[in-house]
């Protein structure tokens, strides 16, 4: 059975776990959050175990260290979850789940967590770090511990260490019976709870349960307008959004706080107000002003209705500010993270399609490779000119054309990784990138025609002006999202200059490189090697991929269909051979 500490989103796994509170300063973050990068959930799983036992015991060692400072915990933490990843990367099918030695280690660790809590729980004693513990957990409930008497605070210690300890249970019990809910054994935490769930049980029963008979208030939970404040403050001062995205984002959660109520409180609002919210989206007029009221802005006609991609995003900021507020622990549990609307499954024809030599002609004849008005937008550069920009637009497109790596992938390629030196070639690395599966992970050599077109030249300059910085696009240092940024700016010049059919967007450079290489007669295998995609079988996975000099000779024989004479006509055309974006 595994944690709230593992998570799906979309197609990929993650490792998510909360700091201590007493350990935030010295780690200097409130939680782990790292991608798993493994396809099989029970593999996922697995690592997810190993990785939360491990992050556990260093949160122990941190809390006894004295100068703690001194040491970098979170690199540790961070190197044991790789090393749980490495072990399993290469997993056999048929060996997926704990084996018994380890289900046997785990359990040992638990009963003795459980043992001593039971010590101090019988001899009526507590430790200093149990009883700080507990007057956290409490003051993040809602009470004022300092306004306690002593034997409110001796019993509220008792309940917080008795849900500790039913929480190991649970987690026991679970790892040995993980298709059997579990019966909560302590008459403190079994009142009014049918079943328990380790690793969400925490949250879930201390705040009803550990002050049994207390006379104390529970100060009132914060209102939902008051939390979406908080909440805005917060990102305000991370500086996550820009202008424009802020003022969007403001808009849909005041949309949602005028459809649950500006005075609800946050932890009374249910999954239902959130899917009732959804089924509204559907219904908001396109174009509409989000200061307006939530329901002056539907309609009944379909026809007038926002996209559905559209009202995905919209309810993906209410997703996001409820994932906030349970981190922050305002709530107990995220009302919202089953909620979604079903992306539209698209049709066969409205799949991403291949551009043709014609196409690819076109573009490279197009006004940012032979001269442009202005290099200062999208618009300017689609309009026939005198100027030649050889400058991170330009670059970017051609990379794209001839190595057929993801977007995302070369956005976020680090300068260091273009090696120019004997065979000139790209590395992929899953230690400097978010890649999208473990095979992403890749060199992928140059084409020769890139090269002849002066890629070096721009790469050489980009080292000898800004080498400090570590991407090789200083466009990505301008915005918060680069990915995005790149993807509207490179689609709206294909929309420009005349592809603004759906089907044609960056992933169709892609698309196009893969197809060429098949044509070229490149083996199954090559191609899969070097474009990153999962092999087909077990027998590619024995050995060494072929060396990147074997690679090379097989993208040497890759034709996109450009004609020599376009080439010399694109080399002759001369330009700025610039690093920089253009202001």
């Amino acid at each position: 059975m595994v944690g709230n500490y593992f998570s799906v989103r979309g197609t990929s796994y993650q490792f998510r776990l909360a700091i201590p509170t007493e350990l935030k300063g010295v780690l200097n973050r409130h939680e782990f959050r790292w991608v798993i990068p493994i396809r099989q959930r029970r593999v996922a799983e697995r690592i997810a175990i190993l990785a939360y036992c491990g992050c556990i015991q260093i949160f122990r060692e941190a809390a006894l260290v004295s100068d703690s400072k001194q040491i970098d915990w979170a690199k540790l933490a961070r190197d044991h979850f790789e090393k749980c990843v490495d072990r399993f990367r290469a997993d056999a099918p048929g060996h997926l789940s704990l084996t018994n030695d380890e289900k046997k280690s785990l359990v040992r660790e638990w009963d003795l967590d459980i043992a001593e809590l039971a010590n101090e729980l019988a001899g009526d004693f507590f430790y200093d770090a149990t009883m700080k513990r507990a007057a956290e957990v409490i003051s993040e409930n809602g009470y004022d511990w300092e306004s306690f008497t002593t034997p409110d605070k001796h019993k509220a210690i008792e309940a917080v260490v008795r849900v500790e300890m039913e929480s190991q249970r649970a987690a026991i019990h679970g790892l040995k019976n993980p298709l059997v809910q579990y019966e909560p054994s302590d008459e403190l935490i079994r009142h009014g709870h049918d079943t328990i769930s380790e690793g969400s049980f925490e949250k879930q029963r201390t705040k009803h349960h550990f002050l049994a008979g207390n006379s104390t208030t529970l100060a009132p939970s914060s209102s939902l307008s008051d939390a979406i404040k908080e909440f805005l403050d917060e990102e305000a001062a991370e500086n996550r959004w820009r202008p424009k995205t802020r003022s969007e984002n403001m808009g849909h959660l005041k949309w949602f706080a005028d459809h649950a109520g500006h005075d609800t409180p946050i932890s009374k609002i249910k999954r239902s107000d959130i899917v009732a919210f959804r089924n509204k989206l559907r219904w908001v007029r396109k174009k509409v002003d989000t200061s307006m009221r939530f329901q002056d802005c539907l309609t009944e006609d379909k026809a007038e209705t926002i996209h559905q991609k559209t009202a995905i995003k919209k309810l993906g900021t209410i997703k996001f500010f409820f994932r906030w507020a349970t981190d922050a622990e305002k709530i107990d549990r995220d009302p919202a993270s089953q909620v979604a609307i079903e992306r539209p499954k698209p049709k066969k024809d409205d799949k991403i399609k291949d551009f043709d030599a014609t196409q690819i002609i076109s573009i490279l004849q197009s006004p940012a490779f032979t001269g442009c008005e202005s290099p200062r937008n999208e618009k300017t550069r689609s309009r026939p000119g005198d100027v030649i920009a050889k400058d991170e637009f330009y670059w970017l497109f051609l990379l794209l054309l001839y190595t057929g790596a993801r977007l995302d992938e070369i956005v976020s390629l680090p300068l260091k990784n273009v090696i120019l030196d004997d065979i000139p070639h790209l590395i992929l690395s899953a230690n400097e990138q978010k890649l999208k599966t473990v095979q992403s992970e890749r060199e992928i050599p140059l084409h020769p025609d890139l090269l002849s077109l002066g890629f070096a030249d721009f790469i050489e300059k980009r080292r000898a002006h800004h080498n400090h910085i570590p991407s090789i696009w200083l466009y990505n240092e301008k915005v918060n999202d680069p990915m995005g940024g790149w993807s509207k700016r490179l689609n709206r010049y294909l929309d420009a200059i005349g592809f603004s059919d759906p089907r044609y967007r960056m992933h169709s450079f892609r698309h196009t490189f893969i197809t060429a290489m098949r044509n070229a007669g490149v083996p199954d295998s090559v191609q899969r090697t070097i474009s990153g995609h999962a092999k087909l079988d077990v027998s590619e996975t024995y050995g060494s991929a072929p060396s990147i000099k074997k690679l090379s000779e097989y993208v040497a024989a890759v034709d996109l269909g450009v004609p020599e004479e376009l080439l010399d006509q694109l080399r002759g055309l001369g330009g700025t051979v610039s690093p920089s974006e253009p202001e």
